[in-house]
């Protein structure tokens, strides 16, 4: 090759390789001056793709999930897996720890199987009856019916008598103000010349000595067959009016 080409070629040729050398070193600083490493990225993007699918059908459970309690009853899902720790609960109750617990002692109310009322049933209301419908000693009774029901009392039997609702026992009955066993005579339920004399059958109003029981009414007789016998063949008795008549034909 002629000397002076040959001489031209290498001066051309460091030229181009200085250029280049200066571009890349260039284009380094620019890539470090954010921040990123070319080594770091290279990998990076060599290594992308790895594992793909890894995981797949087992998804992690939703994270920042919030309770919500709002509106609803003591011990109720909040949403996430838990329960309210808060809420609602029934009169004279409280929530703690998403359970609903009796208020300690009921200031001014009853305590009625953990429930604060103003009464239980019509044993706490003296001259009136327990409202089953506020629990409050409210009115007074006009009938027997207004003190039937859960407010009487479990075994207990209630009657309204002048207006105040009383209680007895379910084997017993009202009588007179009092309770009496149910199979007594009372003498309220004695009507027609009857009584609860003494000898008589539990629980049933008789008539005195001598008279007969004629339709409900006590009376010497209902016929003449109720009368004494006949003294003989031409005297006797005839019921008339209810009154034995002595008849004699001889």
């Amino acid at each position: 090759m002629d000397p002076r080409r040959f001489d031209a070629f290498v001066k051309t040729l460091h030229r181009t390789v200085t250029r280049r050398t200066a571009i890349i070193g260039l284009l380094t600083g620019l890539v470090a001056s954010l921040g990123a490493d070319p080594d770091v990225a290279a990998k990076k993007r060599k290594g992308k793709g790895k594992g793909k699918g890894k995981g797949k059908g087992n998804p992690q459970p939703p994270t920042g999930c919030s309770p919500n309690c709002a509106g609803k009853a003591c011990g109720a899902m909040d949403g996430c897996g838990g329960v309210c720790q808060s809420g609602s609960c029934d009169p004279g109750k409280s929530c703690a720890s998403g359970q609903c617990v009796t208020n300690t002692g009921c200031p001014g109310q009853l305590d009625c199987n953990g429930v604060c009322q103003g009464c239980c049933n019509h044993g706490d209301c003296p001259g009136s009856l327990c409202d089953n419908r506020t629990w409050t000693c409210a009115g007074s009774c006009t009938t027997h019916e207004h003190c039937a029901g859960a407010a009487c009392g479990a075994g207990k039997s209630c009657s309204c008598l002048n207006g105040a609702c009383i209680r007895c026992e379910s084997n017993q009955r009202l009588c007179q103000g009092a309770c009496v066993p149910d199979q007594a005579c009372c003498p309220d339920e004695c009507h027609g010349g009857k009584s609860c004399s003494e000898g008589a059958i539990s629980g049933q109003c008789t008539c005195p000595q001598g008279q007969v029981d004629c339709s409900g009414d006590c009376k010497e007789c209902c016929t003449f067959n109720d009368c004494p016998a006949p003294l003989n063949n031409c005297s006797g008795y005839s019921c008339v009016a209810g009154r034995c008549n002595f008849v004699s034909n001889c």
